[in-house]
């Protein structure tokens, strides 16, 4: 039950993450996944594995 919540709280803090304007390397790492997979599976990829998965 405590999982379905805290994945919802992690991919809001990412998208906050994101649209923040100094976002540093996981914003850098976050538009070069969203070419390749589309916005919304970087944003929970990036909350998965913390932005480091190649």
């Amino acid at each position: 039950m405590g999982g379905r919540w805290a994945r919802g709280a992690i991919i809001q803090s990412v998208w906050s993450l994101l649209r923040a304007k100094e976002g540093g390397r996981l914003q850098a790492k976050f538009f070069l996944l969203r070419e390749r997979m589309g916005a919304t599976r970087s944003a929970v990829d990036m909350s998965e594995e913390g932005g480091l998965r190649k």
